[in-house]
């Protein structure tokens, strides 16, 4: 009864199976196939082509925003390295 259950991904010398591996790209195919029978769009329509420019502007905005984020963190390292003799 014991067999069936598997160790922990992370766990210390211990390999998942196969199907830990490959369940995930499953999942993706069927959702990727769920919402292209949901979505009535020509492949190189005008709408496809905004939904291609729509996706592109939030991945620069959400890019944006992690490199300000990451310059704040980065200027206070260095504020608060210069204000102990580091730098």
């Amino acid at each position: 009864m014991l067999e069936k259950y598997h160790a922990p991904r992370l766990a210390a010398g211990l390999a998942a199976s196969r199907t830990h591996d490959i369940a995930p790209f499953h999942v993706m195919e069927l959702l990727a196939r769920a919402q292209a029978s949901t979505w009535d769009l020509a492949p190189y329509g005008l709408t496809f082509i905004f939904l291609i420019i729509g996706e592109g502007i939030i991945g620069v905005i959400t890019g944006f925003i992690h490199t300000i984020i990451f310059s704040a963190f980065t200027t206070a390292g260095q504020f608060f390295s210069l204000q102990m003799g580091f730098g």
